[in-house]
Order: structure tokens, then sequence, then C-alpha cells
């Protein structure tokens, strides 16, 4: 079992994650994963620096916005396993649209003391 720091650092890898891609800032989003990380996204996957950069600079022309609840992490020593739930939505004139929801899936590994994602699995609630 995780201790209480572990988790309260995972949580805030989950909110770093949020705050990156939403702002397009490809460093910040590219340091929330190991080196080999991988997105797995409708569409396809997104393995390495170059793919998970762009992504993160589209993403941010769209300006949406991460929403991520119910976070549950399970682990033990440098491993762990995360999931939790997602609702992307736009801002429209005081209002929200729900652009996508779903789940995601992710392997967390510490490296160098710090918790990254060596895989995040994201799939469309139906």
């Amino acid at each position: 079992m995780l201790p209480t720091d572990d988790i309260l650092a995972i949580h805030h890898l989950y909110a770093t994650y949020n705050y990156a891609i939403d702002a397009g800032d490809a460093e910040a989003y590219c340091a929330c994963f190991t080196a080999e990380g991988v997105l797995h996204r409708t569409g396809g996957a997104l393995r390495g620096r170059e793919q998970l950069s762009n992504f993160a600079r589209d993403v941010a022309v769209r300006r949406i916005r991460h929403l991520v609840s119910n976070v549950v992490v399970e682990g033990d020593g440098d491993e762990a396993v995360g999931r939790a739930y997602v609702t992307v939505v736009r801002p429209d004139e005081g209002t929200f649209t729900i652009v996508t929801a779903g789940t995601y899936q992710d392997q967390l590994q510490r490296v160098d003391g710090r918790w990254r994602f060596v895989e995040r699995r994201y799939q469309t609630m139906t």
C-alpha cells in the first residue's frame, strides 16, 4: 500500500497534467510522463516527447478544460496504478459544452523521486 505522501504526489501529477495540457505547456506536459511514456487515446497512441509535445500544443488551441474526479491510486514501492473519470469541457459564453467524457487507466512509476505516467489509457464513456 502506498503511503499518503505518495498518493498526494500522484493526485498532484493528475492536476499538473490537466493544467499543462489545457495551457499547451508542452514541456510541463511531457514532464508528466516517463521518457518512454505513452498516451493511448481515441485515434491511436502517442509515444515519445515529440508526439506528446505536439499533442499538448494542438489541444491548447481548442480552448478546452480537463476536469478529473474520483481518482483512485493503488500500488507499492515505486509502481502504482491509477484510474479516474475525466470530463472535457469548452467554455461557451457563461456556460460549458461537454466535449467528451471518459476514464483514465494509468500505470505510474516513481522516477528520480517524482511520480510519472508510464502508460495512460483514455477510453470514452459509452
